[in-house]
């Protein structure tokens, strides 16, 4: 009779962690639409091409939480799934105020906007430094009387280059809103315009009401 024995070694497991609380990440002037931007900030941490790595590891070992729960891409185990910006919660004391040079337009002349953005939040914050509904980095909803939107001219988001807005300061910028690659508004009426400010970080505009004369 034989008698085998087993022995084995208790495993031992290290694990590193950083945490950034919310005071630290508010501190920072980004809007945090991206949280992966906050990674490389963790002590060994680096990020060459998106995926980010901590004291040489591979690439899939990262394992990030977002509110417990985890982003990896689950087939390449890569890249946080990024998390959509029409869902970011908007910067409190950070508004946006359009207006037009005039009320009343008729069919065909062009229609330039002015954005003013403010930053009351208390700290600095990135805005845009330039809109254009063209490059598909301003976005506004376009309504007529009747409710029905006029049809987004630009379904690609391209991402507007971005500043730091001290607070307490503001900046305004021009947006043409019609044209050859802008909002159709051609129909004589009534049109309710607003600025949706969810791809930009922030809350949306005013409400502008425009009339289109034939």
């Amino acid at each position: 009779m034989m008698e085998r024995i087993l022995v084995a070694a208790p495993s031992q497991a290290t694990t590193t962690m950083t945490t950034f609380n919310s005071e630290f990440i508010d501190g920072l002037p980004i809007l945090g639409r991206n949280y992966q931007d906050v990674l490389t900030m963790a002590p060994g941490a680096g990020d060459v091409d998106g995926n980010p790595t901590i004291h040489g590891s591979r690439d899939t070992d990262v394992v990030t939480l977002v509110d417990g729960v985890s982003t990896p891409d689950p087939p390449a185990g890569k890249r946080g799934a990024k998390l959509n910006i029409e869902s970011a919660t908007p910067i409190p004391g950070v508004t946006i105020r359009i207006a037009a040079r005039r009320s009343a337009y008729r069919a065909g002349d062009v229609i330039e906007l002015s954005v003013t953005i403010e930053n009351q939040s208390g700290k600095a914050v990135q805005v845009p430094a330039g809109l254009s509904v063209a490059e598909g980095n301003a976005r506004f909803r376009v309504l007529d009387l009747r409710g029905i939107a006029a049809a987004d001219p630009v379904p690609q988001r391209n991402p507007a280059r971005m500043m730091t807005l001290p607070p307490g300061s503001r900046v305004t910028l021009n947006v043409l809103l019609n044209g050859s690659r802008g909002y159709r508004l051609v129909r004589p009426g009534e049109y309710r315009v607003t600025l949706l400010g969810a791809g930009l970080g922030l809350g949306d505009s005013n409400t502008l009401t425009l009339r289109i004369r034939p």
